[in-house]
């Protein structure tokens, strides 16, 4: 009878459920590296976090992280006009020769001819060229949750704000 009650007892400890833990916090939204359909250019907007940027003739060209590259004229200094802005998702660096742009998407090295700035053309990538990017696969911000990044949904474009619960990823 004795271990009876200390059966019961262990199953009763045992079979409490934990609360689960909901938190706010940051949720990746993945993009697959291999879609190039993404890519085109499209109606100026406001730049969301600026990277580096680069001038050829009378345009400047500055890099919206994990987003794309505006395009500006700065024929005129004191008034800079945005024109376009070309969406490369996960681009983070880039450099322009003559007509071709060649810009990292997360891992590749891609080839786009801007010969036409309204009208950009992909023409092709070399796989793998930016290990590192795939590195920066983690949120920027410190001290918070967040849902571990799955390689098999692609990689990450940006991160949202949402609940997760029990969460296993935290930057501290």
């Amino acid at each position: 009878m004795k271990h009876f009650v200390w059966l019961i007892m262990l199953l009763l400890i045992t079979s409490c459920k934990k609360d689960d833990l909901i938190v706010n916090g940051l949720v990746p939204v993945y993009f697959d590296a291999l879609d190039f359909s993404e890519i085109d250019s499209q109606e100026p907007r406001a730049i969301i976090k600026q990277g580096k940027f680069v001038k050829v003739g009378n345009f400047l060209f500055v890099n919206d992280i994990k987003i794309g590259i505006h395009v500006i004229d700065n024929t005129n200094p004191n008034q800079p006009e945005y024109v376009y802005f070309w969406r490369i998702p996960g681009n983070q660096n880039f450099t322009i020769e003559g007509s071709f742009l060649y810009a990292d998407n997360g891992p590749h090295l891609l080839v786009i001819n801007i010969e036409d700035y309204a009208n950009i053309q992909f023409v092709k990538y070399i796989e793998n060229t930016f290990y590192e990017n795939l590195l920066e696969q983690f949120p920027d911000e410190p001290a918070e949750y967040f849902e571990c990044p799955d390689p098999s949904k692609g990689l990450v474009k940006y991160w949202k704000r949402a609940e997760i619960v029990n969460p296993t990823c935290l930057k501290i």
